[in-house]
């Protein structure tokens, strides 16, 4: 999305962490993307400009379940060596037909169909290499 909207995870995350006393000197963020894409590439920068040394390291990849296929891909085309650790997964045991819900349905189609065209424009436009990035075997790198 290349729209600012007004409202920065990246702020978000260093205003909680602040408010919980868990923000330290050596969490560094990235604040000028405007997508998944331009966040693998600044990340990137950031790192490579900085350490060098820890850019070729493995990191941990946080986002959330449904967007995880496209984060991976593009941090991989990237070069980031990376281990996905999806979170906030949009499941729930307590979903029975009977209590159909069609507004959270159509929610739910619109996130899922706005990840699967973000995956389909990442991919053709060379942003990923996969079209739906998965999990790596054990010891095959990125």
């Amino acid at each position: 999305m290349l729209n600012d909207r007004g409202f920065s995870e990246a702020a978000a995350l260093r205003n909680w962490l602040d408010d919980s006393n868990l923000l330290r000197p050596n969490i560094y963020f990235e604040t000028n993307a405007r997508n998944s894409y331009e966040n693998a590439l600044n990340s990137c920068d950031l790192i490579y400009g900085s350490w060098p040394e820890l850019a070729q390291k493995s990191w941990v990849l946080v986002t959330s379940a449904d967007h995880m296929p496209r984060a991976a891909g593009v941090f991989r085309q990237a070069g980031w060596n990376i281990t996905p650790y999806p979170v906030v997964s949009f499941t729930s045991d307590e979903i029975h037909l009977a209590s159909l819900n069609v507004s959270g349905a159509i929610k739910s189609l619109s996130r899922g169909l706005r990840e699967w065209v973000g995956l389909t424009a990442y991919y053709r436009t060379g942003r990923t290499n996969e079209w739906f990035p998965g999990p790596k075997p054990l010891g095959t790198g990125n």
